[in-house]
């Protein structure tokens, strides 16, 4: 009698184990495709948000060498070759960050390039 309460007891035990588990996978499950919907989500934006800037960001780029063709004063020519360093800056950064939400979202593709390597590193 003793050993078949023992094993009534242990069979209990390891059915509530299993109901647990099962409660812990689920919840695990939909936390998983709750943090794959935000990750979309934001990676859908980030791809909006880049798009919306990089249009302007191309227009100040633009005029500002076009300005650069102008005549203008050494200190106008400073400040225009400061808008336009800062600008390039600028759209680089915002190149890097849709690179990144493409890179997790699996869409990034990476291109064949001949480049300099020397050069980069004077960079």
């Amino acid at each position: 009698v003793a050993v078949a309460l023992s094993h009534a007891a242990i069979l209990e035990e390891s059915m509530r184990a299993r109901d647990k588990l099962m409660e812990q996978n689920i919840a695990l499950d939909l936390a998983r495709r709750e943090a794959e919907m935000a990750i979309r989500a934001r990676n859908d934006f980030l791809a909006v948000m880049n798009h919306e800037m990089r249009i302007p960001m191309n227009a100040i780029i633009a005029l500002a060498s076009l300005l650069l063709e102008t005549d203008l004063t050494p200190e106008q020519r400073l400040m225009v070759e400061t808008i336009l360093k800062s600008s390039n800056l600028l759209a680089a950064l915002i190149n890097d960050v849709l690179d990144l939400s493409r890179l997790e979202d699996g869409s990034f593709e990476l291109e064949n390039e001949v480049f300099n390597l020397h050069a980069v590193f004077k960079e």
